[in-house]
């Protein structure tokens, strides 16, 4: 029997309005699941249940017109709102010498407490987990193939970190190499991968951790607070050295200090033995202060929340303000043509005029 060509009609008129509904469902799903606070939750979960520390995600943003990108690969421009970054509360806390494996393995769902919201218990014993970074808007291009395959790596450029706050504290290092292997950046330690028993290369057997690629990374008025020299006190900790730099600004017009190349910060902890950690930077910041044999309770050496004077409950050996701070360079970089990849050494380039 013949079919009318009305009838074709009609049969193409229902198949391509199915597939229109469909493509339309999927565009939907897409943008909801994929796009602003669902996406946000997925990336901060996915971290979350590797790193030592823990992150927050308010949103992520990027526009429809890549769509195309994300089937052939590239850069995609994406809008990172409210990000937030805690490191592990065991090492902020108080660790029995005799227990190493509670510094080490710990427990990844460790009931730990953020410094700015903390239990109001005073019998309670959860541990402290100190904010780090918080950022209100992050701007950048994404390598989107780099995060969707393989180790999921965070691979960006163009990066713009837009006001907020940082932290940069020394604390101890959780997996030492060596006997002198003692301190790393809490900034770092919280990316790290919270290491099980069992074996992987010869010593720990789990996924290996993303690695984080930042280039040409920029800064605008972001003020950040830095404890370094970390000592034990009976009634709390001290620092050597602490400061704190307010509109810090690099790689803008209103950074007087010239980039040694772009600003980059590389994280590799995928290799069990030596996780690689490479950053070089240079930043101008209009006017701060740096504290000699800073001393205090724990509590009180933190990110100060808005309206707190910095440095108050502490006790300093020396207190000075500083205007005019330009950092020409910190680097922790191979060497060029060294045949070891690690980078053994730090260099620093600073300026600044102290205050009477």
């Amino acid at each position: 029997m013949k079919r009318s060509p009305r009838r074709w009609r009609r049969w193409l008129l229902v198949i391509g309005t199915a597939v229109l509904l469909v493509l339309g469902a999927a565009f939907v799903t897409l943008r909801t699941q994929l796009d602003g606070p669902g996406l946000a939750s997925k990336i901060a979960s996915a971290l979350n249940k590797r790193m030592r520390g823990r992150i927050e995600v308010g949103a992520v943003e990027w526009p429809t017109s890549a769509l195309e990108t994300v089937a052939t690969g590239g850069w995609i421009p994406v809008r990172i709102h409210d990000v937030k970054v805690w490191d592990d509360c065991v090492l902020s806390a108080d660790v029995p010498k005799g227990d190493p494996d509670q510094l080490r393995i710990g427990d990844p769902n460790e009931d730990c407490t953020p410094d700015d919201r903390p239990d109001p218990d005073p019998a309670s014993k959860r541990k402290p987990r100190k904010l780090l970074v918080s950022v209100p808007l992050l701007t950048a291009e994404i390598d989107i193939h780099a995060l969707m395959f393989g180790h999921h790596d965070f691979v960006f450029r163009n990066v713009w970190l837009h006001g907020g706050e940082a932290l940069l504290e020394q604390t101890r290092e959780p997996y030492p190499l060596h006997a002198y292997d003692r301190t790393i950046v809490s900034i770092v330690t919280a990316f790290y991968p919270r290491m099980k028993a069992g074996f992987r290369a010869g010593i720990y057997a789990d996924k290996p951790p993303p690695i984080f690629d930042l280039h040409d990374i920029h800064v605008e008025h972001l003020n950040v607070t830095l404890h370094l020299g970390p000592y034990s006190k009976d009634a709390g900790i001290g620092f050597a050295v602490t400061a704190r730099l307010e509109d810090v600004n690099a790689g803008t017009s209103t950074a007087t200090t010239p980039a040694d190349g772009d600003n980059y910060l590389h994280m590799d902890p995928t290799d069990p033995l030596i996780a690689k950690f490479y950053v070089r930077l240079a930043l101008a910041a209009a006017h701060g202060r740096i504290r000699i044999q800073d001393e205090g309770p724990r509590t009180a050496f933190h990110i100060p929340a808005a309206g707190e004077t910095w440095g108050a409950h502490r006790e300093a050996r020396y207190d000075v303000g500083l205007a005019q701070i330009e950092l020409h360079r910190l680097a922790q970089m191979p060497r060029a043509g060294a045949k070891d990849r690690i980078a053994s050494s730090l260099e620093l380039e600073l300026d600044a005029h102290t205050l009477p």
